[in-house]
């Protein structure tokens, strides 16, 4: 609320009837389209997890006071996630004290989760998933950056604690997008300029992944018989399960705040699955929406290629990859506050760099 009652300041300097409108419809009438789906169509209706829904979506309507290209909203975004390092760690250390973590974050499960993980012969006891720790992506994306070396130690060290945090959230999709993003960047910072390099890298890559990486991730990571696994397996057997009863649902959804039986927790509302999910409540018509939702910021990138913010903000690019291909299929994100945040703040970068491009083809075009 802060941000948009200061953001009504500069509204009229920044402001585009064409993204205004595209707000509108995303954060309120679409939304409302399928609120109105669930309360018709009454697959287990209730009420507060459409209105849930329906506060999830509001978010995104402060894209149009983040389009100021005078503040950097994506710095600020990946800077701020970096406060997820202390907080996941300081919990790590005092969750025995369960009273002093109500006191700090009143009803904790809603805020973190103390569990104990397993992977194959690894057993990570406790682990402390923080709810916002995948943003975390971001920021590692940030420092990995070749322009962030300038302070080259206390950046290895954040990088450091960045992945450390990653490992204590006990999360597969945490751990594969820190390593994935490390990984590509000591490429891009020190092997993609020379062809010797290039070919060293890749056929060393290529070695190491089929050797040592796949049977590591089939014995650790998608082992069917772990605990997380099993219950991700069994929740997309049930989505089946249902379309496969109400076909018809598959076209328009059970619409927001509609829920369905699972066998392992009963009546659902809110399941991992992330992108079955949207299938479940929008379906394809809705889902259709989301999907071009999703990928326009992907798009105004790829397309803005020469504009001279590219390069500067490519870090929030590869983070987003990220955050929709390993992060987003495991963990109900998207559909939250959280997502909507991410989202507001790629449109707003991805936004900035298509304009700047059209500005310096205008200014070519004039010359």
């Amino acid at each position: 609320m802060l941000t948009f009652l200061f953001g009504l300041f500069e509204f009229k300097k920044f402001s585009n009837n064409s993204i205004l409108l595209a707000s509108i419809f995303m954060s309120i009438i679409f939304p409302l389209i399928w609120c109105f789906f669930g309360y018709i169509f009454n697959y287990y209706f209730d009420f507060e997890y459409a209105v849930m829904y329906l506060k999830a979506f509001i978010f995104f309507s402060l894209i149009n006071v983040c389009l100021d290209p005078r503040i950097d909203f994506s710095k600020l975004f990946c800077l701020s996630t970096l406060l997820i390092i202390p907080i996941t760690i300081a919990l790590y250390f005092f969750i025995g004290d369960f009273e002093l973590a109500d006191v700090a974050f009143r009803s904790y499960e809603s805020t973190f989760l103390v569990s104990k993980r397993a992977f194959g012969g690894f057993v990570f006891d406790p682990v402390v998933f923080y709810k916002t720790s995948p943003l975390l992506i971001f920021g590692l994306s940030y420092l990995c950056c070749k322009n962030r070396f300038k302070y080259i130690g206390v950046n290895l060290i954040l990088i450091a604690l960045c992945i450390l945090t990653m490992i204590i959230s006990g999360t597969r999709a945490n751990m594969m997008s820190s390593f994935i993003i490390v990984f590509f960047y000591i490429y891009i910072n020190y092997f993609s300029i020379a062809k010797a390099k290039k070919i060293v890298f890749w056929i060393l890559c290529s070695f190491l992944f089929v050797l040592f990486l796949i049977p590591f991730l089939a014995t650790y990571a998608f082992d069917k018989s772990e605990q997380s696994n099993e219950t991700k397996l069994s929740l997309i057997s049930d989505y089946f399960m249902f379309w496969n009863d109400n076909i018809l649902s598959l076209c328009l959804g059970q619409g927001l705040g509609g829920g369905f039986i699972t066998t392992e927790r009963g009546l659902s509302y809110m399941a991992e699955p992330t992108y079955f999910e949207i299938l479940r409540i929008f379906g394809i018509v809705g889902g259709g929406i989301i999907l071009v939702f999703i990928c326009i910021p992907l798009y105004f990138f790829m397309i803005s290629k020469s504009s001279i913010l590219y390069d500067k903000y490519h870090y929030m690019f590869i983070g987003y990859l990220c955050y929709i291909i390993v992060e987003i299929p495991s963990n109900p994100l998207l559909l939250a506050s959280t997502g909507m945040i991410v989202m507001v703040v790629m449109y707003s970068v991805s936004i900035n760099v298509l304009f700047t491009k059209k500005r310096d083809v205008n200014i070519i075009q004039i010359q």
